[in-house]
């Protein structure tokens, strides 16, 4: 997710779970999703209805994130 979350973290801490969820889908989108991403706040997943329905539940992501050491 780049070098700027890199510094993030270093300063503040990992991001809240809506902070990733906005970071992972400009991810997302980076990687070349057109279509529309929803944060489902209740169930912590990201949805992408169309053309088909994909879920990308983010809690064990989000646990790894925060437990990873930043980069030094």
């Amino acid at each position: 997710m780049g070098s700027d979350v890199g510094l993030f973290d270093k300063l503040f801490g990992p991001p809240d779970k809506k902070k990733f969820a906005r970071l992972l889908s400009a991810a997302i989108r980076k990687a070349g999703e057109t279509a529309m991403i929803r944060y489902d706040a209740e169930e912590f997943q990201l949805v992408i209805a169309e053309p088909e329905k994909r879920l990308f539940n983010l809690a064990n992501i989000y646990q790894e994130y925060c437990a990873t050491p930043s980069e030094k």
